[in-house]
C-alpha cells in the first residue's frame, strides 16, 4: 500500500516536472504580465454649435434664427467666441466653420482657432492663429457656405497645460442688425492615441 502511494506521488511529480519543460520548450519562457494592447491613432471631431457663440463685448447685441447666431445692432465689436474643449496631446488637422453671407453688405470674418499662453509672465502676449479659416468678404454673397482651414505649422499640437484655445468669428457689416450675416456652427477635426484619450 504504501509502495503504490511512492507510485502515485512519484508519478504526479514527473507529469509536474514534464508540463514545465513542455511549456518553456513550446512557449519559450513565462510571461511576467499581461500584454499591453498596441495604441491606436483615431480620428474625432468637435464642434460648436453657433447657438454656443458668445459675443467678448457685453455692448455687441446679437439674436438669433433657425439655429444660427446674428449680430443684431452696431455697438460693440462683433466678435463672437466659442470654446471647442480639444483634449489634451491632440493634433488639430482641420477646422471649418459654417457661415452665412446672403448681403452685400455684410461679412463674417476672422474665423479662426486661437491659442493663448496661460502662464501668469505671458498673459500680455497676442493670441496664436492655430488655424485661419478667413471669412465670406462684404461684396460677396455665397448665401450659406463653409470655411476651412489646416493648422498653421508647429501649432496642430493641443497643449492644455500651456495655451488655451477658442474658435472665433467677427461679423461686419455696414448696416445695422443684418439679419443675412450668420455663424451657423463650428468644428474642429483632431488625430489623437487611444492611450492619450
Amino acid at each position: 500500500m504504501s509502495r503504490s502511494r511512492l507510485t502515485a506521488a512519484g508519478r504526479s511529480a514527473l507529469l509536474l516536472a514534464a508540463g514545465m519543460l513542455a511549456a518553456q520548450t513550446v512557449g519559450g519562457a513565462i510571461a511576467a504580465g499581461p500584454v499591453s494592447p498596441q495604441a491606436t491613432i483615431q480620428t474625432r471631431t468637435v464642434g460648436c454649435n453657433g447657438l454656443n457663440f458668445h459675443p467678448i463685448s457685453s455692448n455687441t447685441k446679437f439674436d438669433w434664427v433657425v439655429g444660427s447666431l446674428y449680430r443684431s445692432g452696431t455697438t460693440g465689436d462683433g466678435y463672437f467666441l466659442c470654446d471647442p474643449q480639444l483634449p489634451h496631446r491632440a493634433t488639430v488637422t482641420r477646422v471649418r466653420f459654417t457661415v452665412l453671407d446672403g448681403s452685400d453688405n455684410a461679412e463674417v470674418r476672422y474665423c479662426a482657432l486661437f491659442r493663448r499662453p496661460s502662464a501668469p509672465d505671458r498673459v500680455d502676449e497676442d493670441a496664436q492663429v492655430v488655424a485661419d479659416a478667413g471669412g465670406t468678404g462684404v461684396a460677396e454673397t455665397p448665401e450659406w457656405t463653409r470655411l476651412s482651414a489646416s493648422p498653421v505649422s508647429g501649432r496642430a499640437t493641443v497643449d492644455n497645460a500651456t495655451y488655451s484655445y477658442v474658435l472665433q468669428c467677427q461679423i461686419n457689416f455696414t448696416a445695422s442688425g443684418n439679419i443675412f450675416a450668420r455663424i451657423y456652427s463650428a468644428d474642429v477635426t483632431y488625430k489623437i492615441s487611444s492611450v492619450n484619450g
